[in-house]
């Protein structure tokens, strides 16, 4: 991946951490989904999204709410 204009595109819920949303359980239910179909699935905050892109080497994001509960989030290499 170029450093300078790569990134990784990421379709997946944003559940607040607050629980505000009125759309978090609805969310977490597409959650209930994906763990079913695997062994893996988890939904993450935006502090749990930001520590993980970091740890994985991309220190710059974005989120972006899209007409879907789902959300997009860009995350961008050094």
């Amino acid at each position: 991946m170029p450093e300078k204009t790569g990134k990784t595109v990421i379709v997946d819920g944003v559940i607040q951490e607050d629980g505000d949303d009125p759309f978090d359980e609805a969310t977490l239910v597409f959650d209930l989904v994906m763990i079913a179909h695997s062994s893996n699935g988890k939904e993450r905050t935006e502090v749990e999204w930001k520590k993980s892109l970091e740890e994985r080497g991309f220190p710059r994001y974005r989120i972006l709410k899209i007409a879907t509960l789902q959300m997009v989030i860009e995350a961008y290499p050094e």
